[in-house]
């Protein structure tokens, strides 16, 4: 039974794995920047990981 279970997680994350990364690699920035400002970032860190400046994050998070 342990075994049973242990296989259909790995065929699981071999599935939702690559979905996963695949949604993220099509994120446009300014979607990034919203997810960003939702997780709780300022406007700074976002534009400084995105490397725009930070009144743009916030022109792209308030739109």
């Amino acid at each position: 039974m342990e075994a049973i279970t242990t296989i259909t997680a790995a065929i699981l994350a071999l599935i939702i794995l690559p979905v996963l990364i695949l949604l993220w690699a099509t994120e446009s920035p300014q979607q990034r920047a919203r997810r960003m400002r939702a997780a709780g970032q300022s406007f700074r860190a976002i534009g400084a990981a995105l490397g725009i400046s930070h009144t743009t994050a916030r022109r792209w998070c308030l739109a």
